[in-house]
Parts: C-alpha cells; structure tokens; sequence
C-alpha cells in the first residue's frame, strides 16, 4: 500500500505517528509500540480487497481489520510569508474503528458503546499532550461531530460484522513548526472505511 509523502500527504503519516504514539489505541490494536501501532493505520481507505474481480470484502476481512484508524486528507493551504517561504494549514480526518458486541437488535450494545467513547477519550488526550514538535503535527483542535460513535447498519452486520467507529477532524493552523522555505521549479514540466 501507498504510504504518504510530500506537501499534500505527509500531514496525515504524521498525524498516525501521533495515534501510534498513544499507549491506549496501543493497547486498542495490541500493538508492542508505536511503529507495530502504525500498522493499523491506513490512508484514505482499507487496502484493496482479496477479490479483485468483485471488489467486494469479505465478513472475514473486515473483521481481521478492526480495530484499527483510516485516515483521509481533507483541507490544505500553503500562505506564501516571504520570498520562497510558506506557511502550511490544514485538517485530517481521522476514523478509529473496532468491532462491538451486539444486542438482540443487531446494534451495539450501550456498555460497548460507552467503553468505545472511554477508550476513544483516553487516545485524544494522549495525542494532545503531544509536544509540537517534527515528527507530530501541530494540532490546535480535534473535533467530534454531533452522534459519535457511529454504527454498522443492522442490516449490513451479516456481511461487515458489529461494529463502532469514530470520527473525528484534527484541525492543524500549522502543518510544520516553522515556515519551511519552498524552491520554485525551474520549469513546468519538471472514504473504504472499515466497516462501510
């Protein structure tokens, strides 16, 4: 899988390196540390499925995926401050995900729901506490949408499995700790969530 790099991409590796860092979505995916964590982060989407011809994944491969985060870009600016010298801003999404027990209903249970939330909290307080400092991005705000967490649909279980997610926007005044000095070109030719 694509891993990302440069000006439009390098803002969510950094921002995984921040959810890996985390010793609660650690203990979320059972990773060792924070570089086995990075393993249950993806971008912009869950790699392809085993059926290329399809294109459809299997209740199998959902269930292998989770728990695990997706993140996708989303705004992105570039301020010119001086002579070949930009400011970077903009925002990630971030999806973290997990499979829930269910209730009779095919919907997950309130304890597991609330456990997610607790566990979901526990991650964002140990990403903002993180200094703004390379590798980590300069996170100002994350945000939550009105009805987190959010579910699988009852009638999708059989095929994804129960499951939680949550989403939430990791907005970023500063992609880097300084301005970062830019070379003009010298010519000018040189959301598969987990679960959804």
């Amino acid at each position: 899988m694509t891993a990302p790099s440069g000006l439009l991409s390098s803002p969510q590796l950094r921002l995984a390196k921040m959810l890996a860092a985390s010793d609660a979505f650690q203990t979320l995916v059972e990773a060792e540390d924070a570089t086995e964590a990075l393993d249950a982060i993806h971008y912009e989407g869950l790699p392809a499925p085993a059926d290329e011809e399809t294109g459809e994944y299997t209740l199998a491969e959902f269930s292998a995926y989770r728990p695990c985060a997706i993140l996708y870009g989303e705004e992105w600016a570039a301020d010119r401050v001086a002579e070949q010298t930009c400011e970077y801003s903009g925002s990630v999404v971030m999806e973290i995900y997990q499979t829930a027990a269910a209730s009779h209903e095919d919907l997950p249970t309130a304890d597991a729901q609330l456990s997610f939330r607790n566990t979901v909290g526990a991650i964002l307080a140990e990403m903002l506490a993180l200094p703004w400092v390379e590798p980590y991005l300069a996170v100002t705000r994350l945000a939550a949408p009105a009805g987190q967490p959010f579910w699988a649909d009852p009638d999708a279980v059989p095929y994804e499995g129960c499951w939680l997610g949550f989403h939430l926007i990791a907005l970023c005044p500063a992609l880097s700790t300084s301005a970062r000095s830019i070379t003009p070109a010298r010519s000018p030719g040189s959301r598969s969530p987990a679960g959804r």
